[in-house]
């Protein structure tokens, strides 16, 4: 599990650490129930370093739109400390059933 007090320079971060991490906090913040309800059914679903921004998928328009009212700030805050650089979260609505693969596509230099 990621350690997010102390998060590495922004180059040198997994976007899957950071994931283990933030749900391994929230699931100390929350209650069994609740993590299980909210938090757990969540997605990874993609990572832009060169526009800093996380996709998060859930799974159904309820829990989508209660994750962006309820947890959006914390999630914000959590990646904001673990890559040490204001990251753009965005939620989405992953396909219900389907597993969305993470694309996690770190920019490469050129020659």
């Amino acid at each position: 599990m990621s350690n997010l007090q102390n998060p590495p320079a922004l180059n040198s971060t997994s976007p899957l650490g950071f994931w283990d991490g933030a749900i391994g906090a929230l699931s100390r913040e929350l209650s069994p129930q609740q993590f299980k309800t909210w938090i757990q059914p969540l997605t990874l679903v993609s990572f832009e370093e060169s526009d800093h921004s996380l996709t998060v998928g859930a799974p159904n328009r309820f829990k989508l739109d209660w994750i962006k009212k309820t947890f959006a700030d914390r999630f914000q805050e959590l990646a904001s400390q673990y890559f040490g650089a204001p990251i753009n979260i965005n939620f989405v609505l992953a396909v219900e059933g389907v597993a969305p693969r993470p694309n996690i596509n770190p920019e490469r230099g050129g020659p």
